[in-house]
């Protein structure tokens, strides 16, 4: 995921194919648009919590993935030191969250060919995670 349009095209597409989803940042995002703008970027739109689920993905900053899990964020994925990965999973299991280890493979945008025809095959493959 990297911008409000693909957030919009890919809820879109799933809404008319009613295959669930798991919206995944970029780990830059997390540091340069902040967990809050993220959040309000997967979640603002009305989606369908059964069909479209969101991934923040913090990097290695376990500061980042403390405060998305306060404002409301419900999967993480963070890396860095052992101890830090353990405490932030803890914590996300605690809030009733679900802790990557490892990210999920993700549809990339950047990819040559038509989007919409990819994205539709690539749905209907296996994307739910």
């Amino acid at each position: 995921m990297c911008d409000l349009a693909e957030v919009r095209h890919v809820t879109v597409m799933v809404k008319r194919i009613a295959k669930p989803v798991l919206l995944v940042t970029e780990t830059e995002a997390c540091a340069r648009l902040g967990p809050g703008f993220l959040l309000a970027m997967t979640g603002g739109d009305g989606q369908r919590p059964d069909l479209v689920r969101a991934l923040i993905d913090c990097g290695s900053d376990a500061g980042y993935a403390m405060l998305a899990l306060r404002l409301g964020w419900r999967e993480i994925h963070v890396t860095g030191a052992p101890e830090s990965v353990v405490r932030i999973g803890e914590m996300t299991e605690a809030a009733g969250g679900r802790f990557h280890a490892i990210l999920p493979v993700t549809f990339n945008f950047a990819e040559s060919g038509p989007v919409d025809q990819r994205l539709e095959d690539w749905l209907i493959g296996d994307a739910s995670n």
